[in-house]
């Protein structure tokens, strides 16, 4: 098992598809990040380059079949997939916090030790108040 504090580098490649009122974009982007295993929960800690800056980010994968990603920039953001139940957090802004709910369609999640590999796709409708803002589909890879 690794500790937390040892983290094993790893290659990530990030896919997300977003369909928000009728139109379609698509994101992707190679990283290089850190795999962190405790008990049957595995997490990927990589930094998102984008035009601001780079922005850390976790995602964590359980072994109870959910899932959760965690921005920290200005803005933090913490998004929980439960594939069972709707899901509200706090998005904190610089505004002030603000209520988001993930309706999960799917999480899937699979690895091996070795060689280190794995793959996480997290399918959802992101909503605010009664209002779906966007269907989302992220497509996760990781290699030592």
């Amino acid at each position: 098992m690794v500790e937390k504090s040892a983290g094993i580098p790893v290659k990530v490649e990030i896919k997300t598809h977003i369909e928000q009122d009728g139109k379609a974009e698509s994101f992707s982007f190679n990283e290089t990040g850190q795999y962190f295993k405790m008990g049957d929960t595995v997490y990927i800690r990589y930094q998102e380059t984008n035009p601001i800056g780079k922005i850390p980010v976790t995602m964590k994968l359980a072994g109870d079949g959910t899932a959760q990603i965690r921005r920290h920039a200005s803005s933090d953001l913490r998004l929980v997939f439960n594939p069972n139940e709707p899901v509200t957090t706090k998005y904190s802004t610089p505004a002030g916090l603000m209520d988001i709910t993930t309706r999960t369609k799917m999480v899937n999640f699979t690895y091996q030790d070795a060689p280190l590999n794995g793959g996480a796709q997290i399918d959802y409708e992101l909503i605010t108040g009664e209002e779906v803002v966007g269907q989302y589909k992220i497509r996760l890879h990781f290699t030592e």
